[in-house]
């Protein structure tokens, strides 16, 4: 089975949702052909070939503490899975697999609530939505 991770960051970067991404891919890595997705801390499109091939997207920065990697969609397309499994909250994550192949399963797994942008709900909320109705 082919699966697209879809996260914010990984591997030396530190957090919560960094952490789960990279023991599940780790652990698995012999029963399960994993790619990961996530956003480069510079403006630099970065490919390691890791025991989990992981793909870092050019990034610009962040606002909103979302990173500002336009092309994180298009890479997240090359790799053809039988399955997406999106790590929220994530908005370029979300997108990704808003525009991914319709016919591919989206799983997703919450890992934080909307605190610090909660202003912010009321224009994020209908796309979460559409998210959330997209995800199985």
């Amino acid at each position: 089975m082919k699966i697209l991770q879809l996260g914010k960051f990984y591997d030396p970067y530190v957090g919560g949702m960094e952490t789960v991404v990279k023991e599940m891919c780790e652990s698995l890595a012999d029963q399960v052909d994993f790619r990961v997705v996530v956003a480069n801390t510079r403006f630099r499109t970065e490919h390691e070939f890791r025991k989990v091939p992981v793909t870092r997207v050019a990034s610009l920065g962040k606002l909103f503490s979302c990173s500002m990697a336009p092309t994180y969609p298009l890479w997240a397309r090359k790799f053809d899975a039988d399955l997406i499994h999106v790590h929220i909250p994530n908005p370029l994550a979300e997108l990704s697999a808003l525009m991914a192949d319709p016919d591919t399963p989206v799983v997703a797994q919450f890992h934080s609530d909307v605190v610090r942008q909660r202003k912010l709900l009321r224009f994020y909320g209908p796309f979460l939505d559409a998210f959330y109705r997209r995800a199985t």
